[in-house]
């Protein structure tokens, strides 16, 4: 009879087995997804050395396309800038005296032009037109005075298509204050300090840099217009600025109507008796007491506020 000692020392045996056998297979395990892992590494590690070998991108085909493409748009964009610096309104230079003198003529044709074709005067008399700065014996700085007659001259041209759109009224002309001392800012009043990159009073200035950046190529200066116009007429403002020869871009618009575009008519004597008379029988067949007529012909006016950037464009 097999004594209770050997039976436990079997146990024990039959226990080491199992044991031994999970940790082969455990090891087995961990080995192969060790050897699995570095598989991946390896494979990882000689896409990495691939990569790393091979010529960086673009090639020499693609660098060549790049600059064909490149040396396309310049051209491109000088001819363009050129073609824009032709409409351009000039620096014109001149005494601080000489330029009150031509600024005095120009309200007064301005003003007499307003009451042209025999229609009333679309301005008031003593319509400044933006240079209400300049009232009196008040004179400009000289450095001053190059800019002031470019503002002049695009203001006369702007006006001169509003009336030829035959504007109702012009109530307001302002321009972009620059000189010393302005307080009025673009958010408040529709002009702002003179940019710092603005072209000297002489109109030249070096071409250092072969390549300018796009802000170096052009400025603006704000303009802004309120007036009062037929809704007809109104459309016809924004066709004649956008195809003046200035470059003239519309920033903001406000359009306010004047009065009621619904005309209402009142019942003829006939078809208050023909109403009357059939009032106790069928009211489907009398006419109406109040009818509601819309023609675009009777469209009131509206009063419109344009705000303009007006661009000037360099050469290179």
């Amino acid at each position: 009879m097999i004594s209770q000692q050997v039976k436990t020392m079997g146990v024990a045996g039959v226990v080491l087995v199992i044991a031994c056998v999970g940790i082969g297979v455990w090891f087995t395990m961990a080995l192969t997804k060790s050897q699995q892992t570095k598989s991946e590494l390896d494979s990882a590690h000689r896409e990495l050395e691939k990569i790393c070998k091979e010529k960086i991108f673009p090639n020499a085909n693609n660098i060549e396309r790049i600059q064909e493409d490149q040396e396309m748009l310049e051209t491109w964009i000088e001819a363009v800038t050129n073609q824009l610096a032709t409409s351009d309104i000039p620096l014109t230079d001149a005494t601080p005296a000489k330029f009150k003198s031509d600024l005095e003529d120009a309200i007064r044709e301005l003003v007499r032009n307003s009451a042209a074709q025999g229609r009333p005067a679309r301005v008031t008399p003593d319509f400044r037109f933006g240079f209400d700065k300049y009232r009196g014996d008040v004179l400009p700085e000289r450095a001053d005075v190059p800019r002031l007659n470019q503002q002049l001259d695009i203001i006369k041209l702007l006006v001169a298509e509003l009336y030829e759109a035959n504007v109702v009224r012009l109530d307001v002309v302002t321009r972009e204050v620059f000189e010393a001392g302005a307080t009025t800012t673009r958010e408040d009043s529709g002009t702002s300090a003179r940019r710092s990159n603005r072209r000297p009073a002489d109109g030249g200035g070096t071409a250092a840099a072969a390549r300018p950046a796009a802000g170096d190529m052009f400025e603006s200066q704000r303009f802004t217009v309120a007036l009062e116009a037929h809704p007809d007429t109104f459309a016809d403002v924004l066709n004649r600025l956008a195809t003046m020869d200035i470059f003239v871009v519309v920033s903001e618009v406000d359009i306010k109507k004047t009065a009621d575009s619904v005309a209402r008519r009142e019942p003829s004597a006939r078809e208050a008796t023909s109403r009357q008379t059939n009032q106790f029988t069928d009211d489907s067949d009398a006419p109406p007491v109040v009818q509601i007529v819309t023609n675009p012909q009777d469209e009131p006016p509206v009063t419109v506020r344009l705000v303009l950037d007006v661009y000037s464009f360099k050469g290179v």
